[in-house]
């Protein structure tokens, strides 16, 4: 059972299931399922600070295809724990947290965050 996450602005939202390349929503949450091959999904400009996404691999596939978070153009999701590159996962069954800042740092992500490689 998921669990059930509240986002900054008070609003609770579904679980959306991908199995493809996507761009995120702030205050999305995202089954990713990359059973049938690797997954990106794309962080949205517009974030504002304390803005959320959550990626969680849905079907343990994350270990055999990789799960790759792309900053965004601009705007404060153009970092990802300071960084502009890419962030790959192959850690099944891992969930990955995204929250906006505005300390320069960008989206400071959780998760199996040690495992991630910037590529």
């Amino acid at each position: 059972m998921p669990k059930d996450y509240l986002f900054p602005t008070g609003e609770a939202t579904g679980w959306l299931r991908k199995t493809a390349d996507f761009m995120a929503s702030a205050g999305a949450r995202y089954l990713v399922d990359c059973t049938s091959g690797p997954v990106s999904m794309t962080l949205p400009d517009g974030m504002a600070t304390g803005a959320g996404v959550i990626a969680k691999d849905a079907a343990f596939s994350w270990g055999t295809h990789s799960f790759t978070i792309v900053p965004a153009a601009s705007g404060l999701a153009m970092k990802v724990n300071g960084s502009t590159a890419h962030f790959v996962t192959q850690i099944a069954g891992d969930e990955l947290n995204l929250v906006a800042n505005n300390t320069g740092f960008g989206i400071a992500l959780t998760g199996s965050t040690k495992d991630l490689v910037r590529s």
